[in-house]
């Protein structure tokens, strides 16, 4: 009687069933500390580290996301010299497409510019660099604003979509010529101190 009992007890328990997983949200790949040199056709094209990659290899658009920032650098074609550098605070890349999607705090330098915002798409295949969001660029001229920009990797040829400014900063070093300035005497008012109210 209690075997019977006991058989009949689990076989009413209901059965598990497994959660469908979202292909989109499915890690595949999970690396820490990863450092990488990409090359195309024989010719090193971009190195990168970062703290963080979670690979998504079974999306519609497959892709790799950096939570923990990265640091990207780009060569000239037909040398290994650094034609340009970007960090940010993440960063997304759609390997099919070969599109990098940075953001937070993203400063991108090249070509004597630096380029300042909080989003920029880098198209891998094309060289182009482009941002839809507000972007500081500072290069010899002084401090220029703007909303959207696009440029070549290097930041060789920048143009904004909706150019709102400059500043011009003046880089000569002070040589201490001038006007000599010479301390006027304190008078009985400042020397007292403040009284305040009760």
């Amino acid at each position: 009687m209690i075997v019977g009992n006991a058989a009949l007890f689990f076989a009413c328990r209901p059965e598990k069933k497994s959660e469908p997983v979202n292909p989109e949200m499915l890690v595949t790949m999970r690396t820490e500390d990863l450092t990488m040199v990409v090359s195309r056709n024989g010719l090193k094209s971009y190195y990168f580290e970062t703290p963080l990659r979670e690979q998504f290899g079974e999306a519609r658009d497959p892709y790799d996301r950096y939570p923990e920032g990265i640091f990207v650098q780009t060569y000239q074609d037909s040398t290994e010299v650094v034609e340009s550098t970007l960090r940010a605070d993440r960063a997304i890349y759609y390997s099919k497409r070969d599109l990098w999607m940075a953001s937070g705090n993203v400063v991108a330098s090249g070509s004597g510019n630096t380029l300042y915002t909080d989003q920029l798409f880098w198209d891998a295949k094309t060289d182009r660099v482009y941002s839809n969001v507000k972007v500081r660029v500072e290069d010899a001229n002084g401090i220029h604003f703007g909303e959207g920009i696009e440029s070549n990797k290097g930041l060789e040829s920048w143009v904004f979509h909706e150019y709102e400014g400059t500043m011009a900063i003046d880089t000569t070093p002070y040589t201490g010529g001038g006007q000599e300035q010479t301390e006027a005497p304190a008078s009985d008012s400042a020397a007292e101190p403040a009284k305040t109210a009760e």
